[in-house]
């Protein structure tokens, strides 16, 4: 295949350049990971601007946010680069984006001017996600569309909005009127179970939008008859109708006769065995069951009785029934052998038959009462989200949809179309549902050969198609490849050149992938830099077994004589079989990682770099066992941020803050209490907590910071709050959450959070607190927990109560759950998903669990059958389980076989080409996992790692001995080993919002910090009325330092020369103070004054100094002169030398002392 091509001729790289880039030409590009989609795309931008294209007229959409970002972000460094840039510079851009030399000298002038013509433009260039764009276009949509469209507020979590239209649901069947309702749902629940009857209506809803395209402008009765009319032609098939149970055919006499002759035979035989006793008395059974019931019909348990006695389980006729083995054992068969075989074919035809018709008639059971009960819990979530004013992402997709399509308003959207855009560019088009190409596909066919029509540039990569499971479907990008080729003269594009992965990578991929993925083309690349690979060792499976007896029992053994006796469940845990291989292979990884990155040198412009943590990236296909692998980067000393889709609200920190939330929400709650208190915001340790849980005698009246007058009942708060005798971990708890418990009702939640966040100092404490390995990541999930109080509930400030109840919610929805935080600037190994991965790259990329067993195919879901070059689905349907839908559908199931099979490859494809010089790839053994794991399709191709490689550790074959750690297993120094001693947090007590914390400060310095602080607090206070205790407390000194310092704070302020200085403004001849005042001098270094009062003839600069000693006089001074011209140049006061102006006073300057000694300082 050639590297370059159009419409399948090979071409040169610049030929190829210049089509793609042509704003006035379409086409649609299909090009291998790293080969520079988004900068082709960009390209095509600037292009188009060039060629005169208004930036409102230019349309470019992407799948997320992060990709949209990034698209505006390298388009305004390209224009910065032609606006600011030499112009050799700009001419290189211009001739690297298709244009010939003299093209980009005659352009060149226009192209100086597009960044500032991009900037200000009234309309600019939409670089929008499909949600952002259909957003647009319901806004600009006629209000005949329906009341308030375009004015619901978007969100991004349906779990609340279901959660309660289950519930309504679930009511409307105990309604009187909704017998045929209940009835449904009954026999729904019959043949799945109720759990799964649930799970199978909620995905129906999320599949909302393919049922709301399948049915059309039909009913739902009409489109129930649709789908389920493939199992009712199966019914006829096999049965002759599909209008009752495959039981009533039990009733047939001839099936009767036949299994009677039957028995007769079985019973004459002399020694028939065991197999052949029970067919015989389930066949006896079975008849006088029938004799019982009479003309009555059967039901399905009669026929899995009958269907038991003829076939297996895997529904294969028994052996023991057949007539050549029945001939062996019975010398004279009654009937005679002829007519045995004739019986026995008969029977087994017919017991086939009413087994495949048996499952055709549940799944036709299933399908219909299911649709029919999931058409109602449809229409209550969308009426549950219409009360509340809120549409999501798939409403988006269908209100667009409609837009386009319905006769009432699509003309009037066409022409908003029309008018509007010239530049239609897609980016990642593989992952576009088929909604989404039918809302294109509609905007687009109406020009119909319209030389007015816009440009259209698509570009994609179908073998990069990963995201099935929110409705991507690559096929799309062929059919949009040959509609767009005919209605449009799009050309097709190809490439196969990478800029991103090491020459060592790229051959390993295309011994992979070559000839196993249907969709892959061998690929060369571009990148000269170096690299490698390693398959590490399979990690084998071992257990081991926790303290006590065996696993899971009530039983020890005595010491001495292994006699059993009962197990103290109070006092010793249940012994557990533990199984370490994951955290033994992320012990392997942390080495193998270790190793890589220490001889790996990255390109960083035109120098090299040794590699650091954050240029590894760890990819795990699934999230199931990350935790182990954390836990061993941990002990190793690997340094990570985790991205582990759902765990943030797991998490140690953010579970601590959420208990301290749930206990300002509710005061009397001992339990979030004691957690708060125990957790490093407040370090209480155990003898606080007893000191808490002591029931001695003490008052329980109204606590402090209770939001009602109304007294708490005898709990922890109300001790703590009224004991004074509290040590001083206790007593900082009290001021804080006295400070907190008012605000709590009052300050949106994300303030109430900020403001603990900030007041307790808890960033210092966590850091404090845990190892260094994982400081980053804690710093990151509190960031984390910040933002999801800003976007919970779409931002609209929900209540503490509301807050907590959503986290709650959030916690229990594993598909929804909000993402632990990561912080991209920390020199950390970066742990995510394959498919959080997508667009990313990094220089060493890790691929751990590889040797995974196929997965489970999908339970209790819905099938839908929708072609890509079709308007609507050809079949949407309910399956409850796989094993039990019979046949009827088994070519749709098969194409969605083929199409998971195929999207493996693509997850594998992309996982390894994010790697640019070096891919790691590990497994653990499993007894479950087929032939074709990753591990495999990789390890085939793989050199022996002798000589290239690192040396690597060979895997830990055992665990460590008994009462060891297994984290002991990690061989070697680890990064915990060499630090520091961990220095307990002092008791601090913040002062208010925007006060200064000072870092590791000598004593004298904190008595000198307090000192400080008691000058600056105005309004004419007595610092004679401050506790000492509060004070030390608060500036973490002694009851001694504190009494020294308010003493000189008393001193200064009494003193008779000084006394004027802290008269409160507006009274007496001060017109203003101010203390703290925060000044920028001309270096741009920052200044702060102690205190500034003006009075109405000067202006005077108070510096306060603990001690005015000769030798520090000079710097002093230099210090207020650098005040003084600082407020100069801010316009206040007169300049240097006397140089006054009108209206400004002169400038006066004191030093203070602490002994209420002063020095005045004169302007030089």
């Amino acid at each position: 295949m050639s590297e370059y091509t159009v419409d399948g001729a090979a071409v040169p790289h610049e030929r190829f350049i210049a089509r793609a880039l042509d704003p006035a030409r379409s086409c649609v590009v299909e090009a291998c990971a790293g080969s520079g989609k988004t900068w082709l795309l960009v390209g095509r931008i600037l292009r188009a601007l060039l060629a005169g294209a208004a930036p409102g007229q230019i349309l470019a959409i992407t799948f997320t946010r992060r990709a949209a970002q990034e698209m505006r972000g390298r388009l305004l460094a390209d224009l910065g680069t032609l606006a600011c840039g030499t112009d050799d510079e700009a001419l290189a851009m211009l001739r690297l984006r298709g244009l010939s030399p003299d093209e980009a000298a005659r352009v060149l002038p226009a192209a100086r001017g597009l960044y500032e013509r991009v900037t200000v433009a009234e309309n600019p260039i939409a670089i929008e996600t499909f949600h952002g764009w259909f957003g647009r276009l319901l806004r600009a949509a006629p209000i005949e569309t329906g009341p308030g469209v375009y004015e619901q507020t978007l969100v991004d979590r349906i779990e609340p909005w279901m959660d309660e239209a289950w519930a309504d649901f679930c009511a409307l069947l105990l309604r009187p009127d909704s017998a045929d309702r209940l009835r449904d749902y009954e026999e729904l629940v019959r043949w799945t179970g109720d759990a799964a009857a649930e799970t199978l209506l909620r995905n129906f809803v999320r599949h909302r939008a393919d049922w709301w395209c399948f049915r059309g402008s039909d009913s739902d009765d009409e489109a129930i008859a649709r789908s389920s009319a493939p199992m009712r032609a199966r019914l006829r098939e096999l049965l002759g109708a599909d209008d009752r149970s495959p039981a009533a055919a039990l009733q047939a006499p001839q099936l009767r006769a036949d299994l009677i002759a039957m028995c007769e035979t079985w019973r004459a035989i002399p020694d028939p065995g065991v197999y052949l006793r029970n067919a015989i008395a389930g066949a006896e059974a079975w008849l006088a069951a029938q004799d019982v019931r009479g003309g009555e019909a059967s039901d399905a348990a009669c026929l899995a009785a009958f269907l038991d006695i003829i076939l297996t389980q895997n529904g294969t006729p028994r052996t023991v029934l057949d007539p050549d083995r029945i001939e062996k054992k019975c010398k004279q068969v009654p009937e005679g052998p002829a007519a045995y075989r004739a019986r026995h074919q008969s029977i087994v035809a017919a017991a086939e038959a009413l087994r495949d018709a048996q499952m055709e008639w549940e799944a036709l059971r299933i399908n219909e009462c299911g649709l029919r009960c999931g058409a109602h819990l449809l229409a209550g979530f969308q009426e549950r989200k219409r009360r509340a004013g809120a549409v999501d992402f798939t409403d988006l997709e269908w209100i667009a949809h409609q837009l386009l399509v319905d006769p009432d308003c699509a003309a009037y959207t066409q022409s908003w179309l029309d008018a509007r855009y010239r530049h239609l560019l897609v980016d990642e088009f593989q992952d576009t549902n088929p909604l989404q190409w039918q809302i294109l596909q509609s905007w687009l066919a109406a020009y119909d050969g319209d030389a007015d029509r816009p440009s259209v540039f698509l570009v994609g990569d179908p073998k990069q198609s990963i995201y099935r499971f929110r409705g991507a479907e690559p096929r799309v990008f062929d059919v949009a490849r040959a509609c767009l080729a005919r209605d449009f003269g799009a050309a097709a594009l190809r490439t196969n050149v990478t800029r991103r992965n090491a020459p060592e990578l790229v051959a390993l991929f295309n011994q992979v992938f070559s000839g196993a993925n249907p969709l892959y083309q061998g690929q060369r690349t571009l990148a000269s830099t170096s690299g490698g690979f390693a398959v590490l060792p399979r990690i084998a499976p071992q257990t081991g077994r926790g303290a006590g007896g065996a696993a899971g029992s009530a039983m020890e053994g005595a010491a001495g004589d292994g006699a059993a006796r009962p197990r103290d469940a109070l006092t010793q845990a249940r012994a557990e079989e533990i199984r370490d291989e994951r955290y033994r292979e992320g012990l392997q990884l942390a080495a193998a990682i270790a190793a890589w990155r220490a001889c790996t040198t990255v390109p960083e412009g035109a120098a090299e770099r040794p590699a650091r943590w954050s240029d590894v990236l760890v990819l795990v296909r699934r999230r199931t066992y990350a935790g182990e692998l954390e836990r061993a980067f941990r002990d190793a000393g690997i340094p990570f941020l985790s991205a582990r889709r759902g765990s943030l609200l797991q998490q140690l920190e953010v579970e601590d803050l959420i208990a301290l939330l749930e206990f300002l929400a509710a005061p009397d709650d001992d339990l979030q209490l004691a957690r708060a208190l125990r957790s490093p915001v407040f370090d209480c340790d155990e003898e606080d907590l007893r000191a808490l849980a002591d029931t001695g005698e003490h008052p329980a009246p109204h606590a402090p910071g209770a939001t009602s007058g109304a007294e708490l009942p005898d709990c922890w708060w109300s001790r703590l709050s009224t004991r004074t005798a509290a040590s001083p971990a206790l007593g900082r708890a009290r001021d804080l959450l006295s400070r907190w418990l008012p605000l709590a009702g009052v300050l949106p939640v994300h303030d109430l959070l900020d403001r603990v966040i900030h007041e307790s100092d808890l960033r210092a404490r966590y850091a404090a607190a845990a190892p260094v390995t994982a400081g980053a990541q804690i710093q990151a999930n509190i960031d984390a927990l910040l933002e999801l109080a800003l976007t919970l509930d779409a931002g609209r400030f929900p209540s503490l109560a509301r807050f907590l109840g959503e986290l709650r919610d959030l916690r229990d929805a594993d598909d929804s759950n909000a993402d632990e935080g990561i912080a991209a600037d920390e020199d950390a190994v970066h742990l995510m998903t394959v498919h959080a991965a997508k667009g990313l790259e990094a220089p060493i990329v890790v691929l751990p669990d590889t040797h995974l067993p196929d997965a489970q195919e999908d339970r209790n879901d819905v099938l839908v059958a929708w072609l890509p070059d079709r308007p609507a689905p050809d079949h949407v349907s309910l399956i409850a389980r796989l094993s039990r839908m019979g046949t009827s559908r088994l070519p749709w199931i098969e194409q969605d076989r083929a199409q998971r099979r195929q999207e493996d490859w693509n997850l594998l494809y992309v996982a390894m080409t994010r790697a640019q010089q070096v891919l790691l790839v590990s497994g653990v053994d499993s007894p479950r996992a087929g032939s074709g794991t990753w591990y495999e399709r990789i390890a085939a191709h793989a050199p022996p790692q002798a000589g290239a490689e690192p040396e690597l550790p060979r895997p830990v074959d055992r665990l460590p001995g008994a009462g060891a750690d297994p984290r002991a297993a990690a061989a070697g120094p680890r990064f915990r080993d060499f630090r520091p001693a961990r220095v307990p947090v002092p008791a601090l007590v913040p002062g208010p919002v925007g006060s200064r914390n000072a870092a590791e400060q000598t004593e004298a310095q904190r008595i000198g910090i307090a000192w400080h602080a008691l000058l600056e607090r105005a309004g004419g206070q007595e610092t004679g009325t401050v506790s000492a205790e509060r004070v030390a407390r608060e500036f973490a000194i002694s009851p001694s330092d504190a009494q020294a310092a308010i003493a000189a704070a008393e001193r200064v302020r009494n003193a008779p020369d000084l006394a004027q200085f802290f008269t409160p403004a507006g009274t007496g001849p001060v017109i203003a103070a101010d203390a703290e005042l925060e000044l920028v001098a001309r270096d741009g270094s920052l200044l702060r004054i102690d205190r500034l009062v003006e009075f109405d003839d000067a202006i005077w600069i108070l510096d306060f100094k603990w001690s005015l000693n000769a030798a520090s006089l000079p710097g002093y001074r230099a210090q207020l002169q650098r005040y003084a011209q600082a407020l100069a140049d801010a316009g206040l006061g007169e300049g240097p030398e006397g140089a006054a102006q009108a209206q400004r006073k002169p400038i006066r300057m004191l030093l203070v002392g602490s002994d209420g000694a002063t020095a005045a300082v004169a302007r030089d």
